[in-house]
């Protein structure tokens, strides 16, 4: 059995179960041997009261500042939480219990060094819980962080199966290959353009595709040929715009990550039509801070369902960012007037050289 199968659901659960039993029963039996059952009972069930809350307090901080590399935040909230837990434990040992401690220690009421030794003794209790709970938060965290890699990889693949199956759709496929053929009959010179272009884009998305990351500029250079491909098979001059700002040479990011999002914008926009002053206009801006890709096409509004069943769409492309940069993306796209659609994503470099 891996560590990580101890964090499922039903076996966190029962491992909680074990854990506050186990310590309820450690407690009864190391205080009834010099105190009555019932006497132990009531500062079990009292110390139970105090626990709890101190030990799954601290792993809502752990998430919350830890994580975020916010150590002296959590230290010191963790610190002031040990310290109020000792410090509401005491006033009942000294107004309750009466001060009786185990086996030779009896103190007054009045013995201010006893109330210094007994806050204190309650606050080793709560640091060395406080460090239990730490201990499996943390733990929990990696077993999630593993988990979360795990999927990435499952959905990284099927986001390249599904690109190739359905982005990559047989009717564009269809028409490219028709297109050439027709090319190759008239003897044009599109043909072997068209060819060329086409096996530069399935070599990049067959191949390069299985890799982690890629450079950013083969990236951008698919996105590039795809255009023209698209061009050339339309035969047209068609009114697309692409500007790229920054430099970009170096920079890794995930394979066929943008690329996607400018087929889904050629495939449901409306360039083709003569009608309606259609256009295509895709902002790339990279910084030393982010990268950021806003596309905006014109559409038929009585077309939304244009190839519908094509595609990975943009909710598999909003899953697969949050997988990939689950606190380092913004994704939003909607229709900005009656005709025009658009989708902007920003990510926040995450190491030095890659995204």
């Amino acid at each position: 059995m891996y560590f990580s199968d101890l964090f499922s659901t039903k076996k966190r659960y029962l491992l909680h179960v074990v854990f506050w039993v186990f310590l309820l029963l450690l407690m009864l039996t190391l205080q009834n041997t010099v105190l009555s059952f019932s006497n132990a009972l009531k500062r079990g069930i009292l110390n139970f009261l105090l626990m709890i809350p101190l030990f799954y307090s601290q792993r809502i901080i752990i998430k919350k500042y830890y994580i975020k590399n916010l150590k002296k935040t959590w230290f010191i909230i963790a610190f002031l939480i040990c310290a109020v837990a000792a410090v509401i434990r005491t006033p009942f040992e000294v107004y309750y219990f009466k001060m009786t401690m185990y086996g030779n220690y009896t103190f007054t009421k009045e013995s201010f060094s006893a109330k210094v030794y007994m806050c204190l003794f309650y606050f080793t209790c709560a640091i060395i819980l406080s460090s239990v709970a730490a201990f499996y938060q943390v733990a929990k965290l990696n077993s999630d962080a593993e988990k979360n890699y795990q999927q990435l990889k499952i959905k990284h693949i099927e986001a390249q199966l599904n690109y190739l199956r359905s982005q990559l759709n047989p009717h564009f496929l269809f028409n490219t290959l028709h297109n050439i053929y027709s090319a190759v009959q008239l003897k044009s010179n599109k043909a072997g353009e068209m060819i060329i272009k086409l096996s530069s884009l399935l070599h990049y998305v067959t191949y390069e595709g299985q890799m982690d990351k890629v450079l950013l500029e083969e990236e951008i250079e698919q996105m590039k040929v795809y255009l023209d491909l698209f061009e050339l098979k339309s035969n047209l001059k068609l009114p697309i715009e692409l500007e790229i700002k920054g430099l970009y040479e170096n920079i890794k990011i995930d394979p066929v990550l943008l690329l996607p999002l400018v087929e889904n914008a050629l495939k449901h926009g409306n360039l083709t039509e003569n009608s309606g002053n259609p256009f295509l206009k895709i902002y790339l801006e990279i910084t030393s801070a982010f990268i950021s890709l806003k596309i905006e096409n014109t559409f038929d509004p009585k077309d939304l369902q244009k190839d519908k069943t094509g595609g990975v769409g943009l909710e598999n492309i909003k899953q697969r960012l949050h997988l990939l940069y689950p606190d380092n993306h913004n994704f939003n796209h909607g229709v900005v007037s009656n005709n025009v659609y658009f989708v902007y994503i920003k990510i926040t470099r995450i190491h030095e050289q890659s995204y």
